[in-house]
């Protein structure tokens, strides 16, 4: 009887270990609702800048408070690029693809507007519809599928 109760433990800690295995494996894959929740993320983020940008020229903003939310910004857009580089099915590696190439052109301007929101009125504006724009262009890559 022990070795009954002994090999039915070990099945069960086989079983719950595999199931264990299973599951961390899904999640070093990317899967299309993934893919839109991190689009979704990174089009808020570019609002986000957008209306950052928009106090700070309205003087409502400290240059360092805008330094450290930029940086937090900055940062939440790694974390999902991280997310979207993760390996896709074939049916959404297109879309992948572009998420990637729009949170590089995003966090790439994060970094810009750091570096220039002590500069002209006339740059921030440019960094401000960039990130108008990279905001569009999430959106639509979110409305496709």
């Amino acid at each position: 009887m022990a070795s009954f109760k002994q090999s039915a433990a070990r099945l069960i800690a086989v079983l719950l270990a595999g199931a264990a295995l299973c599951a961390c494996g899904q999640h070093d894959r990317l899967d299309a609702d993934t893919l839109a929740r991190e689009v979704r993320s990174l089009a808020s983020l570019s609002a986000e800048a957008a209306l950052l940008i928009d106090e700070l020229r309205a003087g409502h903003l400290e240059p360092t408070f805008v330094a450290a939310h930029l940086r937090d910004l900055r940062d939440d857009a790694t974390m999902a690029q991280h997310e979207i580089a993760k390996p896709a099915p074939t049916g959404i590696q297109q879309r992948q693809a572009a998420a990637q190439a729009l949170a590089t052109d995003l966090t790439q301007a994060l970094r810009d507007i750091a570096i220039t929101q002590d500069g002209p009125a006339a740059r921030l504006e440019r960094d401000r519809q960039r990130v108008v724009q990279l905001k569009r262009t999430f959106d639509a890559l979110g409305q496709s599928r």
